[in-house]
Protein backbone atom coordinates (compact mmCIF):
# COMPACT_ATOMS: atom_id res chain seq x y z
CA UNK A 1 0.00 0.00 0.00
CA UNK A 2 1.23 3.44 -0.16
CA UNK A 3 0.06 6.69 1.52
CA UNK A 4 -0.72 10.15 0.45
CA UNK A 5 -2.16 12.73 2.92
CA UNK A 6 -5.79 11.92 3.12
CA UNK A 7 -5.69 9.09 1.02
CA UNK A 8 -5.13 5.76 1.37
CA UNK A 9 -4.53 4.08 -1.96
CA UNK A 10 -4.67 0.30 -2.26
CA UNK A 11 -2.63 -1.82 -4.87
CA UNK A 12 -4.73 -4.48 -4.69
CA UNK A 13 -8.28 -3.02 -4.14
CA UNK A 14 -10.11 0.05 -4.86
CA UNK A 15 -12.04 0.02 -1.57
CA UNK A 16 -10.93 2.14 1.07
CA UNK A 17 -12.01 0.92 4.52
CA UNK A 18 -14.19 3.38 6.52
CA UNK A 19 -14.08 4.75 10.17
CA UNK A 20 -17.03 6.12 12.19
CA UNK A 21 -16.66 9.01 14.74
CA UNK A 22 -18.35 9.68 17.72
CA UNK A 23 -19.27 12.86 19.84
CA UNK A 24 -20.91 13.06 22.67
CA UNK A 25 -22.08 16.46 23.23
CA UNK A 26 -25.02 18.70 24.74
CA UNK A 27 -26.42 21.74 25.67
CA UNK A 28 -24.38 25.00 25.01
CA UNK A 29 -21.51 22.69 23.64
CA UNK A 30 -23.71 21.47 20.93
CA UNK A 31 -22.57 25.22 19.04
CA UNK A 32 -18.85 24.57 19.64
CA UNK A 33 -19.27 20.87 18.44
CA UNK A 34 -20.44 21.51 14.97
CA UNK A 35 -19.11 24.97 13.87
CA UNK A 36 -15.50 23.57 14.67
CA UNK A 37 -15.02 20.31 15.54
CA UNK A 38 -17.84 18.56 12.70
CA UNK A 39 -16.56 21.62 10.17
CA UNK A 40 -12.95 21.07 10.33
CA UNK A 41 -13.80 17.41 9.73
CA UNK A 42 -16.07 18.17 7.17
CA UNK A 43 -13.89 20.86 5.45
CA UNK A 44 -10.24 18.28 6.03
CA UNK A 45 -11.39 14.65 6.28
CA UNK A 46 -11.61 12.64 3.03
CA UNK A 47 -15.04 11.14 3.37
CA UNK A 48 -13.87 8.00 0.81
CA UNK A 49 -12.86 6.71 4.28
CA UNK A 50 -15.51 8.03 6.50
CA UNK A 51 -18.52 5.67 7.27
CA UNK A 52 -20.75 7.87 9.61
CA UNK A 53 -20.56 10.14 12.38
CA UNK A 54 -22.92 9.75 15.48
CA UNK A 55 -23.72 12.17 17.93
CA UNK A 56 -25.37 11.17 20.94
CA UNK A 57 -27.28 13.90 22.79
CA UNK A 58 -29.77 14.63 25.26
CA UNK A 59 -33.04 14.14 23.71
CA UNK A 60 -34.02 17.79 24.68
CA UNK A 61 -31.13 18.75 22.47
CA UNK A 62 -32.21 16.80 19.50
CA UNK A 63 -33.85 19.77 17.69
CA UNK A 64 -31.43 22.18 18.46
CA UNK A 65 -28.48 19.37 17.11
CA UNK A 66 -30.21 19.20 13.60
CA UNK A 67 -31.22 23.11 13.74
CA UNK A 68 -27.55 23.75 14.14
CA UNK A 69 -26.34 21.11 11.47
CA UNK A 70 -28.99 22.40 9.17
CA UNK A 71 -27.46 25.79 9.38
CA UNK A 72 -23.47 25.25 9.35
CA UNK A 73 -23.21 21.92 7.56
CA UNK A 74 -23.15 21.13 3.97
CA UNK A 75 -26.06 19.18 2.56
CA UNK A 76 -23.58 16.59 1.48
CA UNK A 77 -21.49 16.24 4.59
CA UNK A 78 -24.75 15.71 6.20
CA UNK A 79 -25.40 12.79 5.08
CA UNK A 80 -23.17 11.13 7.00
CA UNK A 81 -24.53 13.01 10.10
CA UNK A 82 -26.54 10.45 12.55
CA UNK A 83 -28.38 11.61 15.91
CA UNK A 84 -28.78 9.34 18.55
CA UNK A 85 -31.11 9.92 22.02
CA UNK A 86 -28.33 9.07 24.85
CA UNK A 87 -31.24 6.94 26.22
CA UNK A 88 -31.10 4.74 23.46
CA UNK A 89 -27.35 4.26 23.64
CA UNK A 90 -27.16 3.93 27.52
CA UNK A 91 -29.00 4.57 30.67
CA UNK A 92 -27.98 7.29 33.01
CA UNK A 93 -28.86 5.68 36.52
CA UNK A 94 -26.52 7.30 39.25
CA UNK A 95 -23.82 8.80 36.72
CA UNK A 96 -22.64 12.28 36.99
CA UNK A 97 -22.83 14.15 33.55
CA UNK A 98 -18.85 13.75 33.54
CA UNK A 99 -18.89 9.92 33.64
CA UNK A 100 -22.05 9.17 31.83
CA UNK A 101 -20.42 10.97 28.81
CA UNK A 102 -17.87 8.52 29.64
CA UNK A 103 -20.02 5.22 29.32
CA UNK A 104 -21.25 6.88 26.11
CA UNK A 105 -18.39 6.48 24.37
CA UNK A 106 -18.16 2.42 25.56
CA UNK A 107 -21.97 1.89 25.34
CA UNK A 108 -22.04 3.39 21.66
CA UNK A 109 -20.43 0.52 20.37
CA UNK A 110 -23.38 -1.64 20.08
CA UNK A 111 -24.14 1.10 17.08
CA UNK A 112 -21.22 1.17 15.21
CA UNK A 113 -20.75 -0.10 11.84
CA UNK A 114 -17.10 -0.31 11.50
CA UNK A 115 -14.23 -2.06 12.97
CA UNK A 116 -12.94 0.89 13.93
CA UNK A 117 -13.87 4.59 15.99
CA UNK A 118 -13.04 7.33 17.52
CA UNK A 119 -14.23 9.14 19.80
CA UNK A 120 -14.48 13.27 19.96
CA UNK A 121 -15.40 15.95 22.03
CA UNK A 122 -16.79 19.33 21.81
CA UNK A 123 -13.59 21.30 21.92
CA UNK A 124 -11.86 18.92 19.65
CA UNK A 125 -10.91 20.47 16.39
CA UNK A 126 -8.84 18.99 12.91
CA UNK A 127 -5.78 20.80 11.39
CA UNK A 128 -4.49 18.99 8.31
CA UNK A 129 -5.70 17.23 5.50
CA UNK A 130 -5.81 13.67 6.67
CA UNK A 131 -8.03 10.12 5.85
CA UNK A 132 -8.42 6.65 6.73
CA UNK A 133 -4.60 6.18 6.39
CA UNK A 134 -3.48 8.51 9.08
CA UNK A 135 -5.45 7.48 11.39
CA UNK A 136 -5.11 3.29 10.37
CA UNK A 137 -1.91 1.46 9.39
CA UNK A 138 -1.66 -0.56 6.49
CA UNK A 139 -1.43 -3.58 8.46
CA UNK A 140 -4.88 -2.27 10.49
CA UNK A 141 -3.38 -1.21 13.53
CA UNK A 142 -5.11 2.18 15.18
CA UNK A 143 -2.53 5.46 15.73
CA UNK A 144 -2.20 6.56 19.20
CA UNK A 145 -1.38 9.07 21.90
CA UNK A 146 0.83 6.16 24.38
CA UNK A 147 1.66 8.74 27.42
CA UNK A 148 2.62 8.29 31.05
CA UNK A 149 0.31 6.68 33.20
CA UNK A 150 1.68 8.37 35.81
CA UNK A 151 -0.32 11.39 34.66
CA UNK A 152 -3.44 10.05 35.69
CA UNK A 153 -2.63 7.38 38.03
CA UNK A 154 -6.04 7.32 40.44
CA UNK A 155 -7.91 6.73 37.29
CA UNK A 156 -5.63 4.07 36.13
CA UNK A 157 -5.15 2.37 39.55
CA UNK A 158 -9.08 2.31 39.88
CA UNK A 159 -10.02 1.07 35.89
CA UNK A 160 -6.84 -1.73 37.43
CA UNK A 161 -8.95 -3.09 40.07
CA UNK A 162 -12.20 -3.33 37.84
CA UNK A 163 -10.08 -5.44 35.40
CA UNK A 164 -7.99 -7.20 38.14
CA UNK A 165 -4.62 -6.52 35.38
CA UNK A 166 -1.63 -4.30 36.61
CA UNK A 167 -0.85 -0.82 35.13
CA UNK A 168 2.08 -0.43 32.82
CA UNK A 169 4.16 2.52 32.61
CA UNK A 170 2.66 3.91 29.29
CA UNK A 171 -1.17 3.56 27.99
CA UNK A 172 -3.76 5.22 26.05
CA UNK A 173 -4.55 9.09 25.95
CA UNK A 174 -7.43 10.47 26.58
CA UNK A 175 -10.41 11.79 24.15
CA UNK A 176 -9.75 11.30 21.44
CA UNK A 177 -9.60 7.85 20.72
CA UNK A 178 -9.09 5.22 18.49
CA UNK A 179 -11.07 2.47 19.81
CA UNK A 180 -11.60 -1.02 18.43
CA UNK A 181 -15.38 -1.44 18.32
CA UNK A 182 -15.38 -5.46 19.11
CA UNK A 183 -13.27 -5.33 21.75
CA UNK A 184 -15.39 -2.66 23.07
CA UNK A 185 -18.48 -4.79 23.09
CA UNK A 186 -16.41 -7.76 25.25
CA UNK A 187 -15.46 -5.21 27.36
CA UNK A 188 -18.89 -4.08 28.44
CA UNK A 189 -20.53 -7.34 28.53
CA UNK A 190 -17.81 -8.41 30.63
CA UNK A 191 -17.92 -5.73 33.14
CA UNK A 192 -20.68 -3.45 34.78
CA UNK A 193 -19.55 -0.09 33.30
CA UNK A 194 -21.90 1.91 35.50
CA UNK A 195 -20.25 0.29 38.46
CA UNK A 196 -16.79 1.01 37.04
CA UNK A 197 -17.24 4.47 36.04
CA UNK A 198 -18.24 5.45 39.55
CA UNK A 199 -15.21 3.98 40.84
CA UNK A 200 -13.88 7.31 38.86
CA UNK A 201 -12.10 4.77 36.30
CA UNK A 202 -12.61 6.05 32.53
CA UNK A 203 -13.44 5.19 29.24
CA UNK A 204 -10.10 4.89 28.32
CA UNK A 205 -8.40 3.64 30.84
CA UNK A 206 -11.14 0.87 31.38
CA UNK A 207 -10.83 -0.02 27.90
CA UNK A 208 -7.06 -0.26 27.28
CA UNK A 209 -6.25 -2.39 30.86
CA UNK A 210 -9.34 -5.24 29.37
CA UNK A 211 -7.21 -4.72 25.73
CA UNK A 212 -3.75 -5.40 27.21
CA UNK A 213 -4.78 -8.49 29.88
CA UNK A 214 -6.08 -10.41 27.13
CA UNK A 215 -4.77 -9.21 23.85
CA UNK A 216 -1.67 -8.28 22.30
CA UNK A 217 -1.78 -5.03 21.85
CA UNK A 218 1.07 -4.19 19.53
CA UNK A 219 -1.21 -6.07 16.93
CA UNK A 220 -4.14 -3.04 17.73
CA UNK A 221 -2.23 -0.34 17.68
CA UNK A 222 1.06 0.96 15.78
CA UNK A 223 2.49 2.48 19.12
CA UNK A 224 4.87 5.81 19.01
CA UNK A 225 4.67 6.41 15.28
CA UNK A 226 2.28 8.98 14.95
CA UNK A 227 0.00 10.39 17.83
CA UNK A 228 -3.86 11.48 16.73
CA UNK A 229 -3.92 15.00 18.86
CA UNK A 230 -0.97 16.92 19.89
CA UNK A 231 -0.01 20.90 20.71
CA UNK A 232 -3.25 21.20 22.84
CA UNK A 233 -3.77 24.15 25.59
CA UNK A 234 -5.28 22.44 28.83
CA UNK A 235 -4.81 25.27 30.95
CA UNK A 236 -5.11 29.01 30.98
CA UNK A 237 -1.21 29.26 32.00
CA UNK A 238 -0.67 28.23 28.38
CA UNK A 239 -1.65 31.91 27.58
CA UNK A 240 0.98 33.31 29.95
CA UNK A 241 3.47 33.50 26.22
CA UNK A 242 1.14 33.00 23.39
CA UNK A 243 -2.06 34.58 22.64
CA UNK A 244 -5.31 33.03 21.13
CA UNK A 245 -4.92 33.20 17.44
CA UNK A 246 -0.72 32.29 18.18
CA UNK A 247 -1.96 29.18 19.70
CA UNK A 248 -4.32 28.15 16.80
CA UNK A 249 -1.78 29.45 14.27
CA UNK A 250 1.15 27.29 16.05
CA UNK A 251 -1.59 23.99 15.85
CA UNK A 252 -2.23 24.01 12.09
CA UNK A 253 1.16 24.88 11.47
CA UNK A 254 2.45 21.97 13.23
CA UNK A 255 3.43 19.23 10.53
CA UNK A 256 2.68 16.68 12.49
CA UNK A 257 -0.59 17.79 14.09
CA UNK A 258 -3.96 16.20 13.36
CA UNK A 259 -6.28 16.44 16.00
CA UNK A 260 -5.95 19.70 18.89
CA UNK A 261 -8.16 21.92 21.05
CA UNK A 262 -8.53 24.38 23.35
CA UNK A 263 -9.62 23.13 26.38
CA UNK A 264 -13.44 24.03 26.91
CA UNK A 265 -12.57 25.18 31.03
CA UNK A 266 -9.75 27.21 30.03
CA UNK A 267 -11.32 31.46 29.52
CA UNK A 268 -12.03 31.82 26.08
CA UNK A 269 -14.35 33.65 23.98
CA UNK A 270 -15.65 30.38 21.79
CA UNK A 271 -17.11 32.71 19.19
CA UNK A 272 -13.25 34.19 18.74
CA UNK A 273 -11.57 30.41 18.94
CA UNK A 274 -14.05 29.29 16.57
CA UNK A 275 -13.32 32.06 13.79
CA UNK A 276 -10.03 31.26 14.19
CA UNK A 277 -10.35 27.63 13.86
CA UNK A 278 -12.13 28.11 10.82
CA UNK A 279 -10.04 30.87 9.43
CA UNK A 280 -7.10 28.40 9.57
CA UNK A 281 -8.83 25.23 8.60
CA UNK A 282 -9.95 27.38 5.26
CA UNK A 283 -6.17 28.06 4.40
CA UNK A 284 -5.12 24.15 5.03
CA UNK A 285 -8.31 22.97 2.97
CA UNK A 286 -6.83 25.06 -0.12
CA UNK A 287 -3.11 24.18 0.54
CA UNK A 288 -1.79 21.48 -2.13
CA UNK A 289 0.01 18.33 -0.93
CA UNK A 290 1.90 15.67 -3.24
Amino acid sequence: MKFKRGYLIYSTSNIMPKLSFVLVTAGNDIGLSVKSCLKTIQKLYNREGLEEIIIVTRESDIQKCRNIIKQFLGANFRKFIRIMNEKKVMQRKDLFTYRYQMGLKLAIAKHVKTKWYMTLDSDLYLTKKIGYGELIDEEGRAHINYEPTSCHAGWWKNASKVIKTKVEGRGMGVTPSILNRDVVLKLIKKHNIHDALNQVATEYTLYWLYLIANYDKNEYYCIGERPVYSMCVWTNKQFSKRSLEEHIKAQFNSENTMFTLIQSTCNVNSQKLISLVNKYSDIEKNKQYE
